[in-house]
């Protein structure tokens, strides 16, 4: 619906759905009935306009997306009219790759993006890294919390046979 400059991902798709929570519940008048939603869940009862529900960060997030991709589309354009045009120029020798990532009014050569990639790469490493992390001390914590359940099953199961026996002894 908003072009190629937006990927519509299914949350239940994920990994790890779990760290993504919706800004909005959409065709909740179809739900089943077992399912049941946070209260004070933004809901609807169909589809939604996006414009109209969606946080005003996302809509930014959205806008800039949007022009990026009109302008890279663009570009695509006039690389490919160039190349038809091509006279054997050592400009018509570029890759299509290295025009669409050409910054406007300033090219950027393979060293720039090179360092540009390895800078995201680094960044994204280190995010997934703190997930792990994260992902990790909630698994630690729900064992903890296991652990010390299974204790106090134990203790009550010995204190009812204790209490069983003493009954039987009585009678």
């Amino acid at each position: 619906m908003l072009g190629e400059a937006v990927a519509d991902v299914r949350v239940g798709t994920l990994d790890f759905p779990g760290l993504m929570e919706p800004d909005v519940h959409s065709f909740v008048e179809s739900k089943v009935g077992w399912l049941n939603l946070p209260e004070g869940a933004k809901t609807v009862p169909r589809d939604f306009v996006h414009k109209e529900v969606w946080p005003k960060s996302s809509l930014r997030r959205l806008d800039v997306c949007l022009k990026r991709a009109a302008e890279a589309a663009k570009r695509r354009v006039e690389a490919k009219g160039k190349k038809e045009g091509d006279d054997g120029a050592a400009d018509g020798e570029k890759t299509p790759t290295a025009v669409e990532f050409e910054k406007e009014g300033e090219g950027e050569d393979d060293e720039a993006f090179e360092r540009r990639y390895k800078e995201t790469e680094r960044a994204l490493q280190e995010r997934l890294e703190k997930l792990r992390l994260k992902l990790e001390e909630e698994g630690r914590k729900e064992d903890g919390d296991l652990e010390k359940l299974t204790e106090k099953l134990e203790i009550e199961d010995s204190k009812s046979k204790e209490a069983d026996l003493a009954t039987e002894k009585t009678a």
